[in-house]
């Protein structure tokens, strides 16, 4: 870790808890069963259940502002047949200023971003579609092309086009939802502090608890980063995720790491020891196809998302919404190499976890 200077910073970016607050909000399925996922040890237990709690409630609130006066926003924050990630939150994870804690001065940014670069919406969305390219010197008519071959709907592709041509008013009406739904994060203002500080005391300052979640998922950031900074930040809305920015499109962009608050003690139990618990929500995993074809392709030898993708039939951004959830369950380990990630199986911990199950399944007592 010497070679990385790691930056800890216990605050929350609140444009990005609001959009994936809201995003979650919208799904289709109920986002409290998603939301719950995985069972935490008894230890944990009561703070995750509580963070669920808080959680919901937000999400709840935040349904019924946009419903109210913003539903004409809703393709910005919907996940696409083509893609898992939304076209609003691709836009703000390649080009919000990550250092800066003044929400409207990162907007004054935003708009410099969208006055430079007329498709800046599409071309961080479509960024996502194939790694291979580097989209940050990419002409308006590759991006045109990409985004025709991205696998799209054809009303997609048309609205996307329509939304990146009026980029001034999406981040006018982005403007007014915000500050529609920041009253509802500070309405939380005791727990968002109470988590921060539970992330303060988590990380401190020697990087220790970054040290272990790296072991833990088998992830070494001097290989993994171009940088030699890290900005390290918390998230109370993906809880249970780990996330790593590199802002390539942005010409100062800043390597980061949100960190889920509930990751770490999650990762710990696993280590610690398989529960029926994890099982059963392993095995929920693994009975989707597209993550079980997964894992068999980076069994045979370690890919990036899209070589995958190209075996599978799949879309990149696909590829990379399988992997977080195969990341945070264990069964997955990835290196940079060449500016790619590569995707391996954890062959060590898939043998534990099979292992585990067939005790539990053939035990006798």
């Amino acid at each position: 870790m010497a070679r990385v200077k790691i930056l800890f910073k216990n605050w929350f970016q609140p444009m990005l808890e609001c959009c994936e607050l809201l995003e979650d909000s919208l799904r289709e399925e109920g986002f409290e069963d998603a939301l719950r996922g995985e069972h935490l040890p008894a230890a944990d237990e009561q703070r995750v259940r509580s963070h669920i709690t808080v959680l919901i409630r937000i999400r709840t609130e935040m349904r019924t502002v946009f419903n109210s006066e913003f539903s004409h926003m809703q393709f910005l924050f919907q996940e696409k047949k083509a893609s898992k990630i939304t076209p609003f939150h691709s836009f703000l994870i390649s080009y919000l200023n990550m250092l800066e804690t003044d929400w409207k001065i990162q907007l004054q940014d935003l708009r410099k971003v969208c006055e430079q670069d007329k498709l800046c919406l599409i071309r961080s969305y479509i960024s996502n579609f194939d790694e291979d390219k580097d989209y940050k010197a990419a002409d308006s008519q590759q991006l045109l092309t990409d985004l025709d071959a991205s696998g799209l709907e054809v009303e997609d592709k048309w609205e996307l086009w329509m939304r990146a041509q009026n980029m001034m008013t999406v981040l006018d009406e982005w403007e007014a939802l915000f500050q529609n739904l920041l009253p509802i994060l500070k309405r939380y203002h005791k727990e968002y502090a109470e988590a921060a500080s539970l992330f303060q005391d988590m990380c401190g300052n020697d990087g220790e608890q970054l040290q272990e979640l790296m072991e833990l998922t088998g992830i070494k950031l001097d290989a993994v980063l171009e940088s030699e900074e890290i900005l390290v930040l918390p998230t109370f809305a993906g809880f249970r995720s780990l996330s790593f920015l590199t802002q390539e499109l942005r010409e100062d962009g800043q390597a980061t790491l949100i960190w889920g608050l509930d990751i770490l003690p999650l990762l710990k139990h696993k280590k610690a020891g398989i529960s029926i618990d994890t099982i059963c929500s392993s095995l929920k995993l693994l009975s989707d196809k597209s993550k079980f074809d997964i894992l068999c392709f980076v069994s045979r030898q370690s890919a990036y998302g899209a070589q995958i993708a190209k075996e599978l039939q799949l879309t990149t951004p696909t590829i990379s919404y399988h992997m977080q959830s195969l990341m945070n369950a264990g069964f997955i380990k990835f290196r940079k190499e060449n500016n790619r990630l590569y995707y391996s199986l954890n062959r060590a911990y898939l043998e534990e976890f099979l292992e585990m199950t067939k005790q539990k399944l053939l035990s006798n007592s």
